[in-house]
């Protein structure tokens, strides 16, 4: 029987999470280009490799929602989840992980949506930099 270590589990998921930032990262210069120009490739992908960091803490685990999470924190706002009706839907250990993003985006309105854009950012750790 195969058996894979937390260890090795770790490495996947790492490996993993670096195709899944370069593929968001390509996604951003060819799609969303003003969100990103006069930022080094390099910047970008830091930024959006602690947006997923965090996604995962909400419990996120699906390709397509880590995808979204990470463009929605170079489009909208790196904090867009720091929105409180936003924060309290991802955080709610009572909704399936696989449904989170699918009712944030039901549910978001126009006026959620700007209040998440209009979130800041605090200022870069010297450890994220």
């Amino acid at each position: 029987m195969l058996r894979i270590r937390e260890a090795q589990l770790h490495a996947l998921v790492a490996a993993s999470d670096d195709s899944r930032v370069a593929a968001i990262v390509d996604r951003l210069y060819v799609e969303h280009p003003g969100h990103v120009v006069g930022q080094a490739r390099e910047q970008v992908r830091r930024r959006v490799a602690l947006a997923l960091r965090r996604a995962r803490g909400f419990g996120l685990r699906d390709d397509r929602d880590l995808h979204a999470f990470g463009l929605l924190c170079i489009i909208i706002s790196e904090v867009f989840d720091a929105h409180p009706p936003f924060q309290r839907l991802l955080a709610d250990p009572a909704v399936p992980s696989e449904e989170k993003m699918t009712r944030l985006f039901q549910g978001a309105t126009d006026a959620d949506w700007r209040a998440a854009a209009a979130l800041l950012a605090p200022p870069p750790s010297r450890e994220t930099r």
